[in-house]
């Protein structure tokens, strides 16, 4: 952690050795702990490469739930003082259940939208984790840039989520905070396929009903590199 990354997050994840985390990664087609490629299970009837091309996004990224957005660390900030500044927040924490999860398929347009697990609401602690995290490490986080901006089609965003990215750099934050695990990128509405997704993941969602989360440091070595993780709290 001496050598600074290009950017950082902290994320939600299951167990490294949960059935959840194994199946959510194979979805994707990478697990973030080990940084290697995993094959990808069939969905229905869409084609490995169809399936591969549509969960590229988020593979980058690995299996996860945004707590604190990526960012670059701020002018002077090592990694060493976000990791102290990390577990200071958590000292007093434990790990987080979730409850259940469901399989969903979330509208981003008028036909598109990308699936993903969610829970059935936001618990008081994860909206106090969430908040304690954006708010009390955002000076660690470099301003966005002009182009950083620009990729969250600000157009899009609502006035108070536009206020939320210039802020702390992300629009789905406090208020706006929408947990959920993302397992494809855009793509239009598919009754097979979701039916087929949620098939695949029964097994893992019925033992993630019990199951606790940890918050956990990712790490992006390069801008063409997918984020991995280098911190479980």
């Amino acid at each position: 952690m001496s050598t600074p990354a290009f950017r950082y997050a902290l994320y939600l994840a299951p167990a490294p050795d949960s059935l959840l985390w194994r199946m959510g990664s194979a979805v994707l087609g990478y697990d973030a702990i080990t940084g290697e490629r995993v094959m990808q299970p069939k969905i229905g009837a869409l084609a490995p490469e169809t399936l591969a091309q549509l969960t590229a996004e988020p593979r980058r990224y690995g299996f996860h739930m945004t707590i604190k957005a990526p960012f670059r660390l701020a002018d002077g900030r090592e990694p060493e003082s976000l990791v102290k500044a990390v577990r200071s927040v958590l000292d007093a924490r434990s790990p987080l259940p979730l409850g259940p999860l469901r399989v969903r398929f979330r509208p981003t347009g008028e036909v598109d939208g990308f699936h993903c697990l969610e829970p059935d609401g936001i618990s008081p602690e994860l909206a106090a984790l969430e908040r304690d995290i954006v708010i009390g490490l955002d000076d660690f986080r470099a301003p966005l840039t002009r182009e950083e901006i620009e990729r969250r089609a600000p157009e899009r965003l609502t006035p108070r989520q536009r206020t939320l990215l210039d802020e702390f750099g992300y629009p789905f934050v406090l208020d706006e905070f929408r947990p959920h695990f993302s397992l494809t990128g855009r793509m239009n509405a598919d009754a097979g396929f979701l039916g087929a997704l949620k098939s695949l993941l029964m097994p893992a969602l019925d033992e993630a009903s019990h199951a606790c989360y940890r918050l956990v440091l990712f790490a992006q070595e390069s801008s063409s590199a997918p984020f991995r993780a280098v911190l479980v709290v």
